[in-house]
């Protein structure tokens, strides 16, 4: 009723996770296959509809980017049900670290090795097409306090102090206290302020434009990005923009 009231194209389902324990959701081993019965039921509602509309609905759901969610569940099977996976590639380090880390490298660097690249190519394993994969990226960044300046706070201990949104890492980037690094093995950048001891992982149109190479050469269905409201600068989506829609030709 909803999609309908407002002329929406479809649904996406971001439940974290089936069969796995997330933030406080039961977990019961059944809904590995309640996972894929619910996609199968939606996709055969959402067909019919749109033979009433003479459309295709869209069906979609956010993937987690970490072995242990395909483990636990058939994307093999659920892909059937599903126009496009949208990985969660992001929050690779996050509050839960008392080290620093990127939590969005495209690949891997660190103890942790998860990267977008191996997100991508473990759905892959699990039986996900290429063509229905969306690589998700983060517009927000995360901060780290009490970080020492060996290698400028990369892979130290520290303590998480919070998520920030682009727009006020990118603010923080201009101040004279911070410096902007780059790991060119995880083709990713972060902050540095050996003032204040503080370290921030974050994307950015550099990493982001690395992302749409890797997108394009293998294949992916395109990017998703969570979320609008924390860029307002709207440089982030611009370089999605620019860098993975064809130029239209000039006129003669």
């Amino acid at each position: 009723d909803y999609l309908i009231k407002h002329r929406l194209d479809g649904l996406d389902f971001d439940w974290e996770y089936p069969a796995l324990q997330g933030d406080n959701n039961p977990v019961r081993p059944e809904d590995r296959e309640n996972f894929v019965l619910m996609l199968k039921n939606f996709r055969e509602a959402l067909d019919s509809l749109g033979q009433i509309h003479s459309m295709h609905y869209l069906t979609t759901i956010a993937s987690g980017g970490f072995r242990e969610y395909l483990k636990a569940n058939d994307l093999a099977e659920a892909q059937k049900y599903l126009d496009f996976v949208n990985i969660m590639a992001y929050d690779f380090f996050t509050a839960g670290d008392s080290a620093t880390g990127h939590h969005a490298n495209l690949f891997p660097s660190g103890s942790k090795q998860r990267s977008a690249q191996t997100a991508v190519e473990e759905h892959l394993e699990f039986g996900v097409p290429a063509e229905k994969l969306v690589l998700g990226v983060p517009f927000y960044g995360r901060m780290w306090k009490g970080v020492l300046p060996k290698d400028n706070g990369l892979f130290q201990s520290g303590i998480f102090k919070m998520g920030l949104p682009y727009e006020q890492v990118f603010a923080l980037s201009k101040n004279s206290s911070f410096q902007r690094l780059w790991d060119a093995k995880a083709q990713a950048p972060y902050l540095y302020s050996a003032k204040d001891s503080t370290w921030i992982t974050y994307e950015d149109p550099e990493s982001l434009k690395a992302k749409v190479g890797f997108i394009r050469k293998n294949g992916l269905a395109g990017v998703m990005f969570w979320e609008m409201s924390e860029d307002n600068t709207g440089s982030l989506l611009n370089t999605l923009h620019e860098n993975l829609v064809p130029a239209s030709p000039k006129p003669n």
